[in-house]
């Protein structure tokens, strides 16, 4: 039994035991708080590097969505495109009624889903006047069953329809009061553009102001058309719209054929002086910055500036003589003075609304009287995003079969076989001679020639085989090539011609890893005794490819240099190294 004295001593030494490390254990916070505090403290040098990053949410958010559609994998040398993109082509969906498909496709679908979501709700006592008129405009555009009632009678009324030549006929008085710089004045307040187009951007020298950008008209075709005879079947094809479209809205027959063949040779001497797509890739040859005064100064032979003036009044902004303008082809606005000088003024008043601005609804009206009936519904989708100056449009039609003949395939032969094999050679000789005696004597000698033709060619049929199908890829088999055709057989029958694709990637998968196996145990075999074989195997496998010079030049280590002074000091050491090389081998 232990005495008293022995308990004391034991909790004095269990209590300093305790101090010591309750002392130990602050101490080594406080220091450990301090190393803490000065691995964190950031260096002058990366304190200056991150001075110029942004770290706000929506720049980590824009970061983490580049990152996402990158494949880091991929090398830049070689392929930038699959470098910068290749995550997005992989996981990119393409919908149906796209032609295009980029970064910005979400952000722009839900904008305009945001968008749909606003003028679809009632007109409220505080909207302001435009949130007013978009939401009329939207509530009229989906009531379908009015637009049919009224039908085109709404435009019909409009001061734009009632100046139009073509409604008017022969007894158009524009040719006495014409004025272009009113008409040009008018139309750019509903923003029509004749004769020119235009955008606003940040200016190309200096981002902090906004100019306007001068560029070519918006034709109804491509350039390219236009340079074609004037018997071409696109430009006829157009002729035909253009007067089809006058006559479905009223106009008579003889004056709206006159017109719209007016309009196509307008068009095509715009086209001569406008500056064709090849040129336009350099963007400082484009760049010819101007005022709003020198422009109007400049080519004064239509009031330009008045209808800028006037366009943007409509916005409640004036613009100033000093305003910026870009005009990007100078030549086309000299070239254009002496086209407008030698058009007539119907033809000018005729031709007010290019084709990029005009949105056309109306051409399943367009379609002839026999087939008429076949149109059951037809609705339009303004939103979807291809480039035309029409609004795609889908529609329920009466399908009217019609027998189609299948295309003629050319039988192959095996010609060979005559050479081999006597019994068929003397077999098809006989067939020919027999056939060719059955067909009896003609006079003429193309009928001497059809009727031996026709003696070979069914003699052929009877008696020599058809050439085998060729597999292209050495590991096809011959159950592959059969079951390719039991598919081809069953394109009708959807279920059946799945499975049986289902059959084939897997026999091919299969048939290809068991053939590259093979493969590779031979040049295992071959890597000794054989090297010329074992090459020509590998490139059997691999295929032989040709890599070009990117043009990236590397360090020895591997890494790509940018950096000018790098690539002159790499230059220099290889050419130090090279020659030292020759001198060990002459020395040796």
């Amino acid at each position: 039994m232990l005495s008293p004295t022995s308990y004391l001593a034991d909790f004095h030494l269990l209590t300093l035991f305790l101090l010591s490390t309750a002392i130990f254990a602050h101490g080594y916070s406080l220091n450990d708080e301090r190393s803490a505090a000065k691995s964190s403290k950031p260096t002058s040098d990366c304190q200056s590097c991150c001075d110029n990053v942004c770290g706000t949410a929506d720049c980590l958010r824009t970061a983490l969505s580049l990152i996402e559609h990158m494949n880091a994998e991929a090398d830049p040398c070689t392929d930038f495109a699959e470098f910068a993109c290749g995550n997005f082509y992989k996981t990119a969906s393409f919908p149906k009624d796209r032609s295009r498909v980029t970064r910005f496709s979400n952000l722009y679908n839900k904008n305009l889903d945001v968008m749909r979501e606003i003028i679809s709700e009632k007109s409220m006592p505080g909207d302001c006047a435009y949130e007013t008129n978009m939401k009329n405009l939207y509530k009229s555009c989906m009531d379908e069953a009015k637009i049919e009632e009224i039908g085109i009678e709404p435009y019909l009324s409009t001061e734009y329809a009632r100046e139009w030549p073509t409604l008017i006929g022969q007894n158009w008085p524009g040719e006495s009061d014409f004025n272009l710089d009113k008409v040009i004045t008018r139309y750019f307040r509903i923003f029509i553009h004749p004769f020119f187009s235009y955008f606003m951007r940040p200016g190309l020298k200096n981002s902090s102001t906004y100019m306007i950008y001068v560029d070519n008209p918006h034709l109804y075709l491509p350039r390219e058309n236009y340079m074609q005879p004037r018997n071409d079947t696109v430009l006829l094809a157009l002729e035909t719209y253009l007067r089809d479209l006058a006559i479905e809205l009223g106009a008579d027959h003889a004056v709206a054929a006159q017109d719209a063949k007016d309009v196509v040779n307008l068009e095509i001497e715009l086209a001569k002086i406008t500056v064709p797509r090849e040129k336009t890739r350099d963007f400082f040859k484009q760049y010819n910055p101007t005022t709003l005064a020198e422009f109007a100064k400049n080519y004064s032979y239509v009031d330009f500036a008045n209808a800028f003036r006037e366009m943007f009044c409509t916005a409640n902004i004036l613009l100033e003589d000093d305003q910026e303008i870009n005009i990007k082809f100078p030549s086309y606005f000299k070239q254009l003075q002496d086209v407008i000088n030698h058009s007539d003024k119907r033809r000018k008043c005729t031709w007010k609304s290019p084709g990029d601005e005009t949105r056309n609804q109306i051409d399943y009206r367009m379609i002839s009287k026999r087939y008429r009936n076949a149109l059951l519904l037809a609705k339009t989708y303004p939103s979807a995003d291809c480039y035309s100056d029409h609004v795609p449009m889908v529609g329920k039609f009466k399908l009217k079969l019609k027998k189609n003949s299948k295309p003629f395939t050319n039988i192959k032969f095996d010609l060979a076989i005559l050479k081999t094999n006597q019994t068929i050679r003397e077999k098809y000789q006989f067939s020919v001679q027999n056939k060719f005696e059955a067909s009896g004597d003609a006079e003429e000698v193309e009928q001497q020639w059809e009727n031996f033709k026709s003696a070979i060619m069914e003699a052929a049929t009877e008696v020599i085989p058809k050439v085998k199908r060729k597999a292209k890829q050495k590991w096809m088999t011959e159950e592959i090539l059969n079951l390719m055709e039991e598919r081809r057989c069953a394109k009708g029958n959807k279920e059946k011609y799945e499975q049986i694709h289902k059959k084939v990637q897997e026999k091919c998968n299969m048939s290809k890893e068991n053939w590259i196996n093979e493969k590779c145990k031979e040049i295992e075999q071959q890597r000794k005794h054989a090297p010329q074989t074992m090459y020509r195997n590998i490139e059997e496998i691999t295929g032989k490819r040709t890599f070009l010079s990117t043009g990236c030049i590397k360090a020895m280590n591997g890494d790509i240099i940018i950096d000018k002074e790098k690539i002159l000091e790499s230059g220099q050491n290889t050419q130090e190294n090279s020659l030292k090389m020759t001198e060990k081998i002459t020395t040796s």
